[in-house]
This record gives C-alpha cells, sequence and structure tokens, in this order.
C-alpha cells in the first residue's frame, strides 16, 4: 500500500509526543495521508482527557483506518473506543489519497476513494 508520508508521522509525533513510543513509532507506516485529519482527532481527544496510551499501530485493513491502542493501566479510558471507532468509520467515506468524501471500492484490493482517486488508481492498475 501507499504508506502514510514521514513528514505526516513525524508531525503527529511532534504534536502528541506521549502518544508515541520514544524509539519512535513503526505503526503509523499504513496510514494514508488523507486520513491524518482523523488519526489527529483521535489524538487530540486522548491529549484533552488525559488519556494514557501508545499507539501499538495505526493503518488501513480492508480499505479503513484501524487504530490499535496500548492502553495504560490505570488511564481514564472514558470513551476511547467510541473515538476510534468513530474514525474508523468516518475513513470508509474519506478518500485515503486527498480526505475528500469517497466510498470503499474493490480493486482486488480494497481502497476508500474519491471519484478522481478512483479514476486514477484504475489507470494506474491498466498500465501495469
Amino acid at each position: 500500500g501507499m504508506p502514510m508520508d514521514d513528514k505526516n508521522v513525524s508531525q503527529l509525533a511532534k504534536e502528541f509526543p506521549d502518544q508515541f513510543r520514544k524509539e519512535g513509532t513503526p505503526c503509523l507506516s499504513d496510514c494514508r495521508d488523507g486520513w491524518v485529519p482523523l488519526v489527529r482527532e483521535v489524538m487530540q481527544k486522548v491529549k484533552d482527557h488525559g488519556v494514557k496510551l501508545k499507539w501499538h499501530q495505526i493503518k488501513e485493513k480492508f480499505g479503513t483506518l484501524r487504530m490499535y491502542e496500548g492502553l495504560e493501566t490505570n488511564s481514564p479510558s472514558s470513551n476511547i473506543y467510541d473515538w476510534i471507532s468513530k474514525a474508523e468509520r468516518e475513513s470508509g467515506k474519506t478518500c485515503e489519497v486527498c480526505g475528500k468524501p469517497g466510498k470503499t471500492v474493490n480493486m482486488g484490493w480494497l481502497f476508500t476513494l474519491c471519484l478522481e482517486h478512483k479514476k486514477e488508481r484504475k489507470k494506474e492498475k491498466e498500465m501495469h
């Protein structure tokens, strides 16, 4: 898949250092550019509510976003699972490339794409 750009990862790690392992987080390697705002929103809520966690993995699976967390035991987990499932649901209607409204489509693999990026992806496939 198309990895999330390193600059996105380092940007998020700068914004929310407490949610990342010190040695860096390979977990973001498979999250899409278009979903960065969804991921950021969850991270912001985690921060605002004082939830203590380190993300294990944030990635694409079956065309939608998945966020796996390592909650610290004494942490107020409040609504974290609601926030995560809301972001995962939203990703199913958000283009993974640009963040515009999209649909999950099956092109051998599942992707969530707007019309424009769906066309582009089809072209790429025909060229191979």
